[in-house]
């Protein structure tokens, strides 16, 4: 992840400099706000949760732990529920194939 990061760290930064970016953060009083909360999803949603899987994987099986991976969606379903999202039966249909995936990968043989 580190490698990765910092491989596109220099294009990142380039693509955002010629983009107009700076223009933004002087005119729209809203623009560091924005990038705040940007900011936190990075932290807590990709960091902590990055943290939380490298402990799964040293505390279960490599098998178990990208199973895991599988469960992203079926999380989000529940947040856009709690959020008042609208889930249509596609959503659902996803959601029983994603844990019937996991359950054939997980069970005993």
């Amino acid at each position: 992840t580190t490698l990765s990061l910092a491989t596109a760290a220099p294009f990142t930064i380039a693509f955002s400099l010629l983009s107009g970016v700076t223009e933004v953060f002087k005119t729209d009083p809203n623009a560091w706000t924005n990038f705040g909360y940007i900011a936190v999803l990075g932290i807590l949603g990709s960091g902590i949760a990055v943290i939380i899987f490298n402990r799964l994987i040293q505390i279960t099986t490599a098998l178990f732990s990208s199973s895991v991976t599988y469960a992203i969606p079926v999380v989000a379903i529940l947040w856009g529920i709690w959020d008042g999202e609208h889930i249509l039966w596609n959503h659902l249909l996803g959601l029983g194939v994603i844990i019937t995936g996991i359950y054939l990968v997980n069970r005993r043989k």
